[in-house]
């Protein structure tokens, strides 16, 4: 399972200093969820989407889903390749 440290103190970019805590990962996280994970931007990861390249992802309604198992699985097949 995944989890990520949350800034309690008002996101990403505040100023102030950050208070840490753990949280659990959901099963299924959203595009802007994928992008804080990767440390890369939103649209970044949409673009990936679009061409094939990034995490797989599939369509719930209208919003763009990422199963963490799958997520997981495509940064250690970029950890392998990158290695390599």
């Amino acid at each position: 399972m995944l989890s990520i440290a949350h800034d309690v103190n008002g996101g990403i970019y505040g100023r102030s200093v950050a208070i840490k805590e753990r949280i659990e990962m959901p099963k299924y996280l959203k595009t802007f969820e994928v992008a804080e994970l990767l440390r890369t931007p939103v649209e970044t990861v949409r673009y990936w989407r679009h061409v094939g390249k990034g995490p797989k992802s599939f369509k719930a309604g209208r919003a763009v889903l990422y199963d963490v198992e799958d997520v997981e699985a495509w940064i250690a097949q970029a950890k392998v390749t990158t290695a390599a």
